[in-house]
């Protein structure tokens, strides 16, 4: 089992991992930056979208600068913990303000995967979202991942269930309630989660048909007995990093689930064919949840959480079809589709960036409700209070960390103009 550093939970400022060091940090970083901008190419797109991009974050540093120092420095964020041995196997743990009041108390735990296209993907990008779950007592979990062009899509697959692994593995020590975890991942990380939950039901479906030919009881652990069978049993099966059975829930927010059908719309973004057919590893049909989970067997579906999609309608940079059609095939194939909500109007980051420095938080909201459904303690939380008046949740919730730094409706109509996303 991987243990938490007494170093880490003292140290409130983490910038470089400590293994690393900066200097070997900064040559790793320019490495990958040398490699990626030889797969771009020439500027073309790609370019004039950074910029836009450098601008629109520009535009909202007023609303994230004061809530990004409370990152940095906050007691409550456990930064740069190892999961695995690259410099990208590490995660941001967000604990709850009363988690040393009440150390016996489990705590409803999310486990976030961040988006970027698959190449600008990084654990701090859910800061916001983290506090807001961290203040409502919910243990909020923030791996980062290898991104292209240190990975591609199956790689970063593997990554994501090493840190889910992990989270199960360390439970205890985050205070979590190991009956109510809840995977969630945003754009292209509720792909790579969504590609997880596949993965794992299709492992663990497979197993109880090898471990019942060879006659091992049905209510055996998988981790129970994994590492002490035999080599030629054990090879014919890739070892799983975590159960499905582990997680309550499976969320996605505005997730790409067909790369086929969003090739043209990466490409009218700007992203090089040759980028795209790396990415998938040559199999955009393979790395798609809504094709490859139609494949499943009825007995593998059944492994899947509950699924919650949420997308915005005005989303030009992942259409929200993808959400309605992973939905239809997850119904279509068995699974058990919780929630679909398309919020009208909204952009890519609409529901977790530009609302929030609004002042309203609509997504928030839903996904709070949607927890504390499963935990009742939620909504007689005292920290519960800052996004609700009474004690169900309000659907105009103010973002708790950034409530006092709201930005004008013309500054975010022209931040929204900005982002390339």
């Amino acid at each position: 089992m991987v243990k938490m550093s007494r170093k880490f939970f003292k140290t409130r400022f983490n910038p470089i991992r400590p293994d690393v060091g900066f200097y070997q940090t900064f040559r790793l970083l320019s490495s990958a930056s040398a490699e990626l901008l030889w797969w771009l190419g020439a500027p073309g797109k790609w370019a004039a979208n950074f910029v836009f991009l450098l601008l629109f974050v520009i535009v909202m540093l007023p609303a994230l600068v004061p809530a990004f120092l409370r990152y940095l420095w906050s007691a409550g964020v456990r930064k740069n913990l190892m999961y695995g041995s690259s410099i990208r196997h590490q995660l941001d743990v967000y604990l709850p303000p009363d988690h040393k009041r009440d150390p016996s108390r489990r705590r409803p735990v999310v486990i976030f995967i961040s988006g970027g296209a698959w190449i600008i993907g990084y654990k701090t990008w859910a800061f916001l979202m983290g506090m807001v779950f961290q203040d409502n007592g919910i243990v909020f979990v923030a791996p980062d991942y290898r991104n292209f062009p240190q990975g591609r899509i199956p790689d970063m697959v593997k990554d994501v269930s090493a840190a889910i692994r992990w989270t199960f593995e360390n439970m205890a020590e985050l205070g979590g309630d190991p009956s109510n975890v809840t995977l969630m991942g945003q754009s292209a990380g509720a792909h790579l989660a969504a590609l997880c939950i596949i993965d794992a039901a299709e492992k663990e479906a497979a197993l109880e048909k090898l471990c019942a030919s060879q006659g091992m009881p049905e209510q055996m652990q998988v981790e129970g007995w994994w590492r002490t069978m035999e080599p030629g049993f054990a090879s014919s099966l890739e070892r799983m990093a975590f159960s499905c059975r582990q997680l309550t829930r499976f969320v996605g927010i505005s997730g790409p689930y067909n790369i086929l059908k969003l090739i043209p719309f990466m490409q009218a973004r700007g992203l090089p064919k040759n980028v795209l057919n790396a990415l998938v590893a040559g199999d955009p049909l393979k790395q798609s949840p809504a094709c490859r989970v139609l494949e499943l067997s009825p007995h593998a579906v059944s492994f899947l959480p509950k699924v919650s999609l949420f997308h915005g309608t005005a989303d030009a940079t992942v259409p929200h079809a993808q959400t309605v059609e992973f939905a239809m095939a997850l119904e279509r194939a068995g699974g058990r589709v919780e929630t679909v909500k398309l919020y009208e109007g909204k952009s890519h980051t609409d529901p977790i960036l530009e609302d929030p420095c609004r002042g309203s938080d609509p997504l928030m909201h839903d996904l709070l409700s949607l927890i504390a459904a499963q935990d009742s303690s939620l909504s007689s939380s005292p920290s519960s209070s800052s996004l609700s008046s009474s004690s169900s949740l309000s659907s105009s919730s103010v973002c708790p960390s950034i409530q006092h730094r709201r930005l004008h409706p013309h500054v975010i109509a022209v931040a929204r103009w900005l982002n390339p996303f």
